[in-house]
């Protein structure tokens, strides 16, 4: 069974009819979009391609867990951990991060359009091709971070 399955039943969360396999619908199980999952830990899971849309997810443990273009646009994030997590690809469009911990994650080339990093511990993580555009980050933490091609435009309160 996978772990962010067990994750997902622990958190009250029952997103298909089998553990390991798919739903009725023979679709993949997967995370759902709109989803209270405060707290739930997913440490160390593959969660890659999943849907947290609209989810609220503050105060959970992705802790070196793969969400490799995984979706969590417009999803509530304060004070999640994402330390050593692999976001390569992944969209946090408009997500609150406040509070987030991504020290040493992965966030090669992922999108985080308007999202809200106030506060946010990006300490070691890898930035390259990262699009801040419109970010809010007054507060955030860049400490030897690897910001390479990445896009701070219009991205309030950002100290390079």
């Amino acid at each position: 069974m996978r772990r962010w399955w067990v994750a997902l039943l622990v958190c009250g969360l029952v997103a298909c009819s089998s553990g390991e396999s798919s739903s009725e619908s023979g679709e993949p199980c997967q995370p759902a979009n709109n989803a209270d999952l405060r707290g739930c830990n997913f440490s160390g899971a593959d969660l890659t391609g999943a849907r947290f849309r609209w989810s609220d997810l503050t105060g959970a443990n992705f802790s070196g867990a793969i969400l490799f273009q995984s979706n969590f646009r417009e999803a509530i994030l304060r004070d999640a951990d994402f330390s050593g997590a692999d976001l390569k690809g992944a969209s946090l469009n408009l997500a609150d991060l406040r509070g987030a911990n991504l020290s040493g994650a992965n966030l090669k080339g992922a999108n985080l359009l308007e999202a809200n990093l106030s506060n946010a511990n990006l300490t070691d993580a890898n930035l390259q091709n990262t699009n801040f555009w419109r970010a809010y980050l007054t507060g955030a933490i860049f400490t030897g971070s690897n910001r390479v091609g990445a896009n701070f435009q219009y991205a309030t309160g950002y100290k390079p």
